[in-house]
């Protein structure tokens, strides 16, 4: 709302509005030639000067003597709103930006920073609301508000297929992805260990279930292969070996090419 002398713009908040994109100009409640004079005025030079869509209104009777200076000038009166209160109509949007239960939550931040929201819906297939997260709900998983084994052991688990993986890396798939878009129960298992320790820690997990996240290690990548992870992500643009490359298409293993490092890697993934 700015005012200019006696008028006020006011947005197409009124019941009366012509489209959602006009922009009525009014003087004050009950209103002299002044005021309806300067509506008019600043209304033209908005459209004049700005290309806006801008119509005059004012929100009480025009006076005999206003009516009369209208009509020696040739211009009409302006029009009446008798309330410029916003109502449901005038603030709801029909182009809605929803999300699906399936989406990372990292796609969904994505959507919410570029369309400046602060929450957006989930829907079903069907179009039927699931759930409303709010910005600060998906914050907590990137900064949980406690650190014990619960919250370690939370970390590791993603339910999410590799598709939304790859998407959410800005990844590539090298070699053969099978069942690519199936929604899966995955461990994420960082090999920043030794050979051994990495070993350890995988094998308290099933191999279907492991993605097996690590940089230029060729002896991780073999490892992966060797037990049968359902994913090997290589961070840091380094790319598999051809013996890995066909190994792993002979045993199912997708491997996933990340640009970023391991540790954000990681951290995307979660």
């Amino acid at each position: 709302m700015r005012t200019s002398d006696n008028t006020i713009r006011i947005s197409s908040s009124a019941r009366q509005a012509v489209s959602t994109d006009t922009i009525h100009v009014i003087g004050h409640r009950n209103p002299d030639t002044d005021a309806i004079c300067s509506a008019i005025g600043y209304a033209a030079f908005l459209r004049d000067v700005h290309g806006m869509k801008a119509e005059a209104a004012c929100c009480g009777e025009v006076s005999v003597r206003t009516n009369w200076v209208l009509q020696t000038a040739g211009v009409s009166a302006p029009k009446l709103l008798l309330d410029v209160r916003p109502t449901a109509s005038t603030i709801c949007r029909r182009d809605v930006f929803t999300a699906s239960p399936h989406q990372t939550f990292l796609s969904v931040y994505r959507m919410m920073m570029d369309h400046n929201f602060r929450s957006i819906p989930i829907v079903d297939a069907e179009g039927r609301l699931l759930g409303l997260p709010a910005i600060q709900e998906l914050a907590q998983l990137f900064l949980p508000a406690q650190t014990n084994e619960k919250t370690v052991a939370a970390n590791r688990e993603v339910r999410t297929s590799l598709l939304n993986i790859v998407n959410a890396l800005d990844g590539i798939v090298g070699g053969t992805a099978p069942e690519l878009e199936a929604i899966q129960d995955l461990v994420l298992v960082v090999a920043a260990s030794s050979m051994e320790t990495t070993r350890k820690r995988a094998q308290q997990f099933p191999a279907s279930r492991l993605v097996v996240v690590t940089g230029d290690r060729p002896e991780i990548h073999e490892l992966a292969v060797e037990m049968g992870a359902r994913c090997l992500i290589i961070t840091g643009k380094f790319k598999a070996a051809s013996s890995i490359l066909t190994q792993a298409a002979e045993k199912g293993v997708a491997i996933i090419y990340s640009p970023y490092d391991t540790a954000s890697t990681s951290q995307l993934l979660r």
